[in-house]
């Protein structure tokens, strides 16, 4: 695999033997991450 690559992230495996269930979804952490970026001035 190359930087350039896919990345899949297959959570199934975690959710069915622990109960884990993410505290939010993926369109909610994108959205927020890209709310802070653009507060912090496009600065990490």
């Amino acid at each position: 695999m190359s930087f350039m690559d896919s990345l899949v992230i297959d959570s199934a495996k975690i959710r069915r033997e622990l109960g884990w269930m993410p505290p939010f979804t993926m369109e909610q952490g994108l959205a927020e991450t890209a709310q802070w970026f653009q507060g912090s001035g496009g600065r990490a």
